[in-house]
């Protein structure tokens, strides 16, 4: 018993030490790329919850939401990668470096359709049907589809149509900026 315990405790000593020195091997740089995509994947996630109703509506909160999105998008999110893309604990791909217009082009429709969200959001106690999708607004095939004669009118989406053409432009960033762990 003593030894099994003993065996534990240096485990776990073992075990802590690795963690602090993986830890210390990874740039402020990407942990602070890592810590944005963290607070804007929670926020996303709050804001879909406003969606399907498993989080009581409050247009304070749901901006609060938006807003994580909306600050960390854009020129923010293409000033994270300007310096160091490619590093040790990242899963940036190095084309960030080579398509840097593509990437680029990608923050800013973030910011764009998070800014629509929250321009859209309307107090009340519930969520005004104003904010719901339309059967109208039909999902056009998302940031790099083929375009019709112009470019879609963001300021006439409703708030959840803009979060959805908001995922999909987080989905298309990390196909094509982020290496796929298994």
């Amino acid at each position: 018993m003593k030894t099994s315990g003993f065996a534990f405790l240096v485990f776990t000593a073992l075990t802590g030490a690795a963690l602090v020195v993986a830890a210390e091997t990874v740039s402020p740089a990407v942990r602070a790329r890592q810590a944005d995509m963290k607070e804007i994947s929670a926020a996303a996630k709050a804001i879909s919850e406003f969606f399907s109703g498993k989080r009581p509506y409050q247009a304070s909160e749901f901006r609060r939401n938006v807003d994580v999105i909306s600050i960390r998008a854009g020129e923010h999110l293409v000033a994270r990668f300007a310096t160091t893309t490619s590093a040790a604990g990242s899963d940036a791909k190095p084309e960030i470096e080579t398509d840097r217009d593509k990437f680029a082009e990608l923050a800013r429709q973030m910011e764009v359709y998070a800014n629509r969200l929250r321009d859209s959001a309307e107090e009340g106690g519930a969520m005004p049907q104003s904010m719901r999708m339309k059967a109208s607004e039909a999902i056009d095939g998302g940031p790099f589809a083929k375009r019709k004669d112009k470019a879609p009118d963001v300021d006439a989406y409703s708030s959840e149509h803009a979060f959805h053409m908001m995922l999909q432009t987080c989905t298309s960033c990390h196909a094509a900026f982020r290496i796929k762990r298994k």
